[in-house]
């Protein structure tokens, strides 16, 4: 009984701690856009790479925190497509908070760009300055997952993406495999045997993350990465009920009551784990 009383406290600080942390960062919880591209043969002399978008609204979040630090006549080449409707993510700012860099980090012989955040756009251009003035625009292309890599060969000017099945398996990966350790752990925490209890373990997790990649990129292909984000939340609260029922039938070892308890703790953890980070990146 003492046990049970000690398991409901942990639970209720986890929960109130989650909401905490969600409130201090505006219900900031789930994934979050990801885009890699990759410049192949880059320029030799310094560029700077920035997305265009096509976006009208007076209110933008500053995503360059200083403006100052730049090459003035670099930045004001980034307008180049102006007149055309398409202005720089960036440099100019989005409708909603957006990471990156203009310059990129060597990587296997290429250079490497990365945009996170939930202002990543799903429809863009690549466009590429350098120093002597040249100016480079890619075709218009739209993302087709929440984790997005793509390609930019300067010298011949094309941009391509990878294979669609790779792009969500990486996705898949990415949220599945912190799951499985954070709630992996927390098994343990609830005195359930892994020996015994791996398979249900594993096949409930799995099922529950496929389910949640599925049902997020179809969100986010049909109606935006916003929309994708905010349906995350409804969607783990499901995925919660759905895991702690589900190991409530199959976990052994412990009470039934325990096995519920332990599906809502692992997923509030995992919840709670992925605000965090959240929050740290953003101090």
């Amino acid at each position: 009984m003492k046990q049970s009383k000690k398991i409901i406290l942990f639970i209720l600080i986890l929960i109130a701690l989650s909401f905490l942390c969600t409130s201090a960062v505006s219900a900031d919880v789930g994934l979050k856009p990801e885009l890699y591209i990759y410049v192949k043969n880059p320029p030799k002399e310094t560029y700077y790479l920035d997305l265009l978008i096509q976006n009208s609204s007076e209110n933008k979040f500053e995503n360059l925190n200083d403006k100052s630090i730049y090459n003035q006549n670099m930045l004001s080449l980034l307008y180049s497509k102006k007149e055309e409707g398409w202005l720089p993510a960036l440099t100019d700012g989005t409708d909603l908070p957006l990471h990156g860099e203009l310059i990129g980090e060597p990587k296997d012989g290429d250079m490497l760009h990365f945009f996170g955040y939930i202002g990543v756009p799903k429809t863009y251009r690549i466009i590429i300055v350098t120093e002597s003035g040249k100016v480079t625009v890619s075709d218009v292309i739209t993302r087709k997952s929440m984790f997005s890599t793509a390609y930019f060969d300067y010298g011949t000017e094309t941009l391509s993406e990878p294979n669609l099945t790779d792009t969500y398996l990486l996705q898949f990966l990415l949220t599945c495999l912190p799951t499985l350790f954070i709630e992996g752990i927390i098994l343990l925490f609830f005195g359930f045997k892994l020996k015994t209890n791996w398979k249900p373990f594993f096949i409930v997790n799995i099922l529950t993350q496929i389910a949640l990649t599925a049902v997020v990129s179809f969100a986010f292909i049909r109606i935006g990465p916003s929309a994708a984000i905010l349906i995350q939340i409804p969607i783990e609260l499901i995925i919660m009920f759905a895991e702690a029922f589900a190991y409530r039938n199959y976990l052994v070892g412990q009470s039934k009551d325990r096995a519920f308890i332990y599906g809502i703790t692992a997923n509030a953890v995992s919840m709670l784990y992925g605000t965090l980070v959240t929050f740290a990146l953003l101090m």
